[in-house]
């Protein structure tokens, strides 16, 4: 059984799938990230792959033969805590302030610290080690609210605060929220950000909560055995096994 990662051959004429399929492999298809939205479908390899993946949710709106399949992540790579400082640490982490909304989130931030005390730690361009060392200090974490090119939802980064027992404010559009089941993102949006934040710093319990629903929702979706499972269904059902 072969994948195709992003749905490419290592050659534009297709030719390397062309011939495993001479062999009678078994070919998958999988997009990630933003292939299939700015590249399209490569026709040929599509029409001679076995079954059809994504990670991403709109790529179900675009390509009506698209599986969905959760992003498999090493979730025991991450120690499980839950942060009890007195003083709650909220840490945001853009890698892009205009797709986060870090601007805007600021803004909220000002805002609910006239009302609670808390700490905002905001991380850029700071070693991987490090910022992993300081959010393992954090109680709570802000992935993306208000984002100016329409981001929804939640990428590695969020499902690594949730490994590590941070409870995560994002925002979702409801047709994305209400598709991924039972999950234990805070979802939030520029209006309701603050409240939300003021809510959980204020509520010690309620980051337990949070924290042991999201460590669990993980291991659930994102561990490489639970992908692994869904997986191992797909072939079954697509008859690649």
């Amino acid at each position: 059984i072969y994948h195709f990662d992003g749905g490419m051959d290592f050659f534009r004429n297709i030719s390397f799938a062309k011939e495993l399929k001479k062999r009678k492999k078994k070919i998958v298809c999988c997009y990630f990230g933003s292939d299939l939205r700015t590249r399209g479908i490569l026709k040929e390899l599509e029409e001679i792959s076995d079954l059809l993946l994504t990670v991403e949710y709109d790529h179900l709106f675009i390509h009506k033969n698209v599986n969905y399949i959760f992003f498999p992540f090493d979730v025991n790579g991450f120690q499980f805590r839950i942060n009890s400082n007195k003083v709650k640490k909220i840490v945001h982490s853009p890698t892009n302030r205009a797709f986060k909304g870090t601007d805007k989130i600021l803004k909220v931030i000002d805002e609910a610290q006239k009302e609670a005390k808390f700490e905002f730690l905001l991380l850029e361009n700071i070693d991987r080690e490090k910022l992993l060392e300081i959010k393992s200090q954090c109680a709570l974490a802000i992935d993306q609210v208000g984002g100016e090119m329409g981001g929804s939802g939640y990428g590695k980064n969020s499902i690594e605060n949730l490994s590590m027992g941070i409870p995560t404010f994002t925002e979702f559009f409801d047709d994305y929220y209400n598709f991924i089941k039972d999950n234990p993102f805070i979802n939030s949006n520029i209006k309701n950000l603050k409240s939300n934040i003021l809510r959980f710093v204020r509520d010690e319990k309620l980051i337990e909560e949070f924290a042991n629903k999201g460590r669990k929702w993980v291991e659930t979706t994102h561990s490489f055995e639970a992908v692994n499972d869904k997986l191992l269904e797909y072939y079954r059902n697509f008859k690649i096994l």
